[in-house]
C-alpha cells in the first residue's frame, strides 16, 4: 500500500514503474491518496494490479492501512526536496506492526535500517525487488520484525518521547548557549 502525495517529490513515476517489475499474480497494490493529474490515472491502468483508492477518509484509511500486508515509501534521495527531512509517513507505516519498503533519504536515523527493506540500488527495478522481498519473508521472520517495530515505536518513537528530546535539545542548543 502506497497513501500519500503523487507529486515528483513523493516518488509516484518510480513506484507505478516498480510496480510493473514486481514478479507475482499474488500481489494487489492499493494507491490511497488525491490525484491531481489524469497522467498519473492512466499509469494506473499499466498493471491490473494497481487498485486505486481514491482520497479515504481517515477512519477509512486506517482500516485500509490495517489490512495492508506491506507498506512502501517511494521517495526519490536524489531529489532537493527529499534531503534531510523526515518522511513522517514511515512511523505511520510503522505504527501498523508490517514490512516497509522505502528508499534511504538523508533525514531517515540509523535505527531505521534494521526495520525497514531498501533497495539495494537505484530505480525502479531496485525498489520491485525489495517490495517483493517484504512480501516474501517467512511467517515467523514477519512476527519477529512486527515484534521489533512495535518495540522501536513504542519506546523510542512515541510523540511524548520525541517531544521531550526536542525541549532537551532546545535547552541544550538554543538556551544554553
Amino acid at each position: 500500500m502506497y497513501a500519500g502525495k503523487y507529486a515528483g517529490y513523493g516518488g509516484v513515476q518510480v513506484l507505478i514503474d516498480a510496480i510493473c517489475q514486481t514478479p507475482g499474480e499474488d500481489v494487489e497494490f492499493w494507491m490511497a491518496g488525491r490525484i491531481f493529474e489524469e497522467k498519473v490515472r492512466e499509469q494506473f491502468r499499466r498493471d491490473r494490479r494497481i487498485r486505486y483508492l481514491g482520497f479515504l477518509e481517515k477512519d477509512e484509511l486506517e482500516n485500509r492501512m490495517a489490512e495492508a500486508d506491506v507498506f512502501v515509501n517511494p521517495r526519490p534521495p536524489e531529489m532537493q526536496e527529499n534531503r534531510m527531512i523526515f518522511p513522517s509517513k514511515i512511523l505511520h507505516y510503522l505504527s501498523f506492526g508490517r514490512p516497509v519498503v522505502s528508499t534511504w533519504t538523508d533525514g531517515l536515523a540509523p535505527e531505521y535500517r534494521d526495520l525497514m527493506f531498501f533497495p539495494t540500488g537505484d530505480g525502479s527495478a531496485a525498489l520491485a525487488d525489495a517490495i517483493r522481498r517484504a512480501l516474501d519473508i517467512p511467517l515467523q521472520e514477519r512476527e519477529a520484525l512486527r515484534d521489533r517495530i512495535r518495540a522501536f515505536v513504542c519506546e523510542s518513537r512515541q510523540w511524548s518521547l520525541q517531544a521531550g528530546r526536542l525541549l532537551q535539545w532546545i535547552q541544550h542548543e538554543i538556551i544554553a548557549q
